[in-house]
């Protein structure tokens, strides 16, 4: 009788311990996917003074150097810019620390046009009102703001395919598309 007791105990041991390691996989998989699907702060206001000089649209986007989901925002655009080269300028204000030697400076140097520039976090959140990372605007030639939000659908989705409607139907007179959530890093100095 003590033995089929203490088999007992050890099958129930292990059924528990089983049951609360799917329970730590359940409650790890659900805050991944809350994570994934959770947009930043997305600007409120558009920024002043962004018309476009050499083309039709001016794209501006606000980046941060380390941010893995802006790679996917970066690559989008670059898969527009280069779908619409004469159409649309590019320029990709890196907010924050240095992009010296990043992933994210290597693909925005790689958008045909594009210009680069960096400023502090503050800056960027004062002259875009940009707080989180893979912020994108487009303007038309005389400065009205076109577009403003993200060009993914969730956080590091790398599918360019957002990025080239939203330019299409701006290139083409209309926007349709609602303006998706921005996801990515919190723009910090």
């Amino acid at each position: 009788m003590p033995q089929i007791r203490t088999k007992r105990r050890r099958v129930l041991g292990v059924v528990t311990a089983c049951l609360a390691w799917a329970g730590c996989l359940g409650f790890g998989w659900h805050a991944a996917m809350v994570y994934e699907t959770t947009p930043g702060k997305q600007a409120a206001r558009a920024p002043l003074g962004q018309a476009a000089q050499n083309s039709a649209f001016r794209c501006v986007v606000v980046a941060h150097a380390l941010c893995p989901c802006t790679r996917a925002t970066l690559r989008g655009i670059k898969a527009a810019i280069e779908t619409y080269p004469n159409d649309f300028e590019c320029e990709i204000v890196f907010a924050g620390m240095s992009p010296d030697g990043s992933e994210n400076l290597d693909i925005a140097e790689s958008i045909p046009g594009a210009k680069v520039t960096r400023m502090s976090a503050s800056d960027a959140a004062k002259k875009f009102d940009a707080h989180t990372s893979g912020q994108t605007y487009i303007f038309d030639r005389n400065g009205k703001e076109i577009y403003s939000g993200g060009v993914t659908s969730q956080r590091g989705l790398d599918d360019p395919r957002y990025a080239l409607e939203i330019f299409k139907e701006i290139y083409e007179g209309g926007l349709k598309v609602k303006p998706l959530s921005v996801y990515g890093c919190a723009l910090g100095d």
